[in-house]
């Protein structure tokens, strides 16, 4: 039984027995590359017990953690030789170690990733989305701009909550769902939010370690948690509140240090500790402290110049008078209690009024703000309509409703958001201008005068005349000649994209009331399910625009 070269003929029991030290030492005695060949033949040989193959893998894969195999073999067998074997144990054997060579190979593996996700059996589809999900969470801690580096964990996030779905008792998907919902919580200053899903994470360590029969809470996991706990006490710091400044400074001096000491234990940490010193804890800092130069000068001469507190002062006093942080820090303040104020504005335009104010700490720059966002304005108008259609999108109760139903549903929504309304208000004329007939929503200032008339339809194709009916049918319901209307379009189409092209084909070429005098695309609302454009017309000397929204509810 010493010679590998007849191991298909050995028993199951002796073919496990050689990947146990404790029973058999034959494979520490061949030299390494005997070792590897042997391992490679058995991995992928379909005609062997998949147990064995699997007890195969992990040896192989231990051997590459010691250094004796080599990287490159390891992702040659993973890669390249590999061929998909239907057993789902081996599956997720190789799904956990490709990850292990992720920064090596990212594009490779990450199809593979994206490919399991179809596989028919869901374990192998979860552990797929899983890895995704750190994958993407991986992806955001090296991004540099906050958009992209937002986009990558709300990504991180789906496809873990996706894992999580797929089969029960993901633990592990769990513990990052509310690592990652944390870190986003933390970038847009929701600290109940925050605060919820700390305590939630705790209890999920604690039932782990509990009820697991060996010890599955790793020290990664628990840094994390270590490290936003840490996050959570320097963000409740007040320092204009303390009584004992010098227990506070080498308090806050901890604090820092445990989340920036986690950057050696593990390259993941690092990134994540990075982005919370850079993105959120210096602009607190800049904040917190630029009124506080005093006690932080006189604590510096009271310590001593070696010790690490001294360090972190000096680091707090430059933080605390870098007018570039305190500025970016104002702003993205700002920018935040702007969107918690005014929910239904657009984020990328309150973002770009925000950058039109010469001086973020005038307090008059700050109220032309918040009477720009209050306005009964079109734009404002426009943005409430779009989020209301996303609110829309979001309640599956009215994925089959009527059209009636979800004009009411839209209706309410600007009813909350300010704008008085009446939905399926007898006014104006009808198509023959005889009689009174029905607009869908008919938007009014607060003295009652018209403001805005939104015509809605559901459509699963283009029905050119329908279309073209309900276009002029608003024409003729607006007497007055208002600056700006709305076509709302409740898409059904299978094919959405496809869809709106034809729309739009359609909108510049169909024959209005009044004159077309120019298309145009509306920037600002950068979404795949809900497109915008507008139309300008002639309208007796005076140019009007009719806005197309088209939402994708299939």
């Amino acid at each position: 039984m010493n010679d590998l070269y007849e191991f298909q003929t050995w028993s199951i029991r002796d073919k496990f027995n050689i990947f146990d030290k404790n029973c058999n030492d034959i494979l520490s005695k061949q030299d390494i590359k005997t070792t590897q060949r042997f391992l490679i033949e058995v991995i992928l040989n379909p005609n062997e017990n998949l147990n064995i193959r699997k007890k195969a893998l992990e040896y192989f894969m231990n051997l590459v953690k010691l250094q004796k195999i080599k990287k490159r073999a390891a992702l040659n067998l993973l890669l390249d030789d590999w061929t998909e074997t239907g057993d789902v144990f081996l599956e997720i054997t190789r799904i956990k170690n490709l990850f292990l060579f992720y920064e090596d190979e990212s594009e490779e593996i990450e199809e593979i990733y994206f490919n399991l996700v179809e596989h028919q059996e869901y374990e192998v589809k979860s552990e797929s989305l899983y890895y995704l999900g750190l994958v993407f969470l991986f992806k955001a801690n090296v991004m540099m701009n906050k958009d992209e580096y937002m986009e990558c964990l709300a990504r991180s996030l789906d496809y873990l909550n996706s894992s999580r779905n797929c089969i029960e008792n993901r633990v592990d998907a769990e513990f990052y769902i509310l690592t990652v919902s944390n870190l986003i919580n933390i970038l847009k200053g929701k600290e109940a939010d925050f605060e919820q899903t700390l305590s939630r994470t705790a209890q999920l360590l604690w039932r782990q370690h509990l009820f697991a029969l060996d010890d599955v809470v790793s020290p990664l996991q628990v840094g994390l948690y270590r490290t936003l706990c840490a996050f959570k006490t320097i963000k409740i710091a007040k320092p204009e509140d303390w009584l004992d400044y010098r227990k506070e400074f080498n308090d806050l001096c901890y604090y820092f240090y445990e989340i920036k000491n986690q950057e050696i234990k593990n390259e993941l940490f690092k990134n994540i500790s990075e982005n919370l010193i850079r993105r959120s804890i210096e602009p607190l800092f800049a904040l917190n402290f630029n009124a506080e130069i005093c006690k932080i000068n006189k604590r510096i001469n009271e310590v001593d110049g070696d010790s690490k507190e001294y360090e972190f002062l000096l680091y707090l006093r430059e933080i605390a008078t870098d007018s570039k942080i305190n500025e970016n820090a104002s702003v993205d303040l700002i920018v935040k209690k702007l969107i918690d104020t005014f929910p239904h504005i657009e984020k990328t335009r309150i973002e770009n009024e925000v950058k039109k104010i010469k001086e973020v700490h005038n307090t008059q720059s700050i109220m032309h703000l918040f009477e720009v966002f209050s306005d009964y304005s079109y734009e404002n108008l426009l943005d409430v309509v779009i989020s209301s259609c996303i609110n829309l999108q979001g309640n599956q109760i009215y994925r089959n409703a009527s059209e009636n139903e979800r004009n009411t549903f839209i209706g309410s929504l600007l009813e909350m958001a300010g704008f008085n309304n009446k939905d399926q208000t007898l006014w104006g004329k009808s198509r023959e201008g005889k009689t009174s007939g029905e607009i869908d929503l008919f938007v009014k200032k607060k003295n009652s005068a018209p403001f805005s008339i939104i015509e809605a339809l559901n459509l699963d194709s283009l029905k050119k005349s329908y279309l073209g009916f309900h276009i002029d049918k608003l024409f003729n319901y607006d007497t007055t000649g208002l600056k700006y209307n709305f076509i709302l379009v409740y898409s059904s189409s299978k094919n959405f994209f496809d869809f709106w092209k034809r729309y739009v084909k359609y909108i510049q070429e169909h024959t209005y009331p009044y004159s077309l005098l120019k298309y145009e695309e509306v920037e600002g609302y950068d979404y795949s399910d809900i497109r915008v454009c507008k139309t300008k017309h002639l309208r007796k000397g005076k140019e009007v625009y009719l806005y197309h929204i088209m939402v994708d509810l299939s």
